[in-house]
């Protein structure tokens, strides 16, 4: 399910990207849904990238040596 949710995110916000300008004057209360939406989307992906790195660590052979972790969706 929330794969899903996130491509629908992810084609929403190339199609918004597509229809903005660089100087395209939105109202506020759009502003402000972009803005909270940015937030949490990176609340979430900061979370996971956490969760992921600290599995890595719990996983490894004893040594504090954190791996890069890509998620692929």
């Amino acid at each position: 399910m929330a794969v899903n949710q996130l491509r629908t995110i992810m084609h929403n916000a190339e199609e918004l990207c597509e229809m903005l300008g660089d100087n395209t004057d939105l109202p506020e209360w759009v502003e402000s849904k972009i803005t909270l939406a940015e937030d949490y989307i990176m609340t979430v992906a900061n979370y996971m990238r956490s969760e992921l790195k600290e599995e890595v660590v719990a996983e490894g052979s004893g040594k504090n040596v954190v791996k890069s972790v890509k998620v692929g969706l």
